[in-house]
């Protein structure tokens, strides 16, 4: 199934909003200043807005560009659109620096991850669960993938220190 013409306008829409709602002339220069061709001046902002224009039959935004304007404006809120797409779910993850964790330290945070996990599963036996519950388990959730992400992390990091060495 693909997306339909309203649905590529809603999408487009939460993306032109995003721009609007962060600068939309410095998002533009950011996006597409380094493209500059010497001697051409292009008007960037214009640009942005028409291929983030949801009326605009010919809108044509590139991928990189959206992921590029997502990093400026740090708004996910199309890509929680897409996610939802796929009938899943998109959560942001703290930073994770593996060279400020060691080994027994993730493993304690998976470990602890495990637990949680175990009490979500618990939590949604009944099929009941109320505001409170589910942002719970939407933290809690984040929390287990931070530590899968620390482990693995530090995992490749040694895996790549073997293999240089």
């Amino acid at each position: 199934m693909l997306l339909s013409e309203r649905e590529t306008r809603r999408l487009l829409s939460l993306i032109h909003e995003s721009v609007e709602d962060h600068d939309a002339a410095f998002v533009a220069e950011e996006v597409y200043g380094h493209r500059r061709e010497q001697g051409k001046t292009t008007d960037y902002y214009s640009k942005l807005k028409r291929e983030t224009n949801p009326n605009d039959d010919g809108a044509k935004l590139g991928l990189v560009d959206f992921v590029n304007i997502t990093l400026i404006t740090k708004d996910l809120t199309p890509w929680h659109r897409i996610a939802g797409y796929f009938n899943a779910m998109l959560v942001p993850l703290p930073d994770v620096d593996p060279g400020n964790l060691d080994l027994a330290a993730a493993m304690t945070a998976v470990r602890a991850s495990a637990e949680e996990i175990e009490s979500i599963s618990r939590s949604v036996e009944d099929g009941r669960l109320d505001e409170r519950e589910r942002a719970e388990i939407i933290e809690k959730v984040g929390r287990a993938q931070v530590a899968g992400e620390s482990l693995k992390q530090l995992l490749l990091k040694e895996q790549r220190k073997r293999r240089a060495g």
